[in-house]
């Protein structure tokens, strides 16, 4: 069997995450928009961290949905509904941001990784 180290395992899956995300047509099964792409894999790396550095799969589901009810909030506000907070890359370099602090605060679940 195959066994990834974590880094590893969290950019594969980013990528997946990227790849099936296409909201704009979303039976497309491929991201078209690169800028889109972009937020979609830092998003799917800062989600991949809270899973790795918590070894709970709700915690990233929940970051997920918190995400995701943000971006329902700010859409709805007349005053930034000319911003498109997907293609921001203020937005892309917090979520690599946030993954970085998360990785560095529990560095040792990702330096080391045991074969189960």
């Amino acid at each position: 069997s195959l066994y990834l180290s974590p880094i590893a395992s969290i950019l594969i899956t980013s990528f997946c995450f990227m790849i099936v995300h296409d909201v704009t047509a979303p039976l497309n099964l491929l991201t078209t928009d690169w800028r889109i792409g972009m937020g979609l894999f830092s998003l799917g790396v800062m989600l991949n961290v809270i899973f790795v550095a918590t070894g709970k799969l709700y915690a990233g589901m929940a970051a997920h949905a918190g995400l995701v009810s943000v971006k329902v909030v700010l859409r709805r506000l007349p005053f930034l509904s000319f911003l498109d907070l997907r293609q921001s890359t203020i937005v892309h370099c917090l979520f690599l941001l946030v993954a970085l602090a998360i990785l560095l605060w529990h560095k040792d679940k990702f330096a080391t990784y045991s074969k189960p």
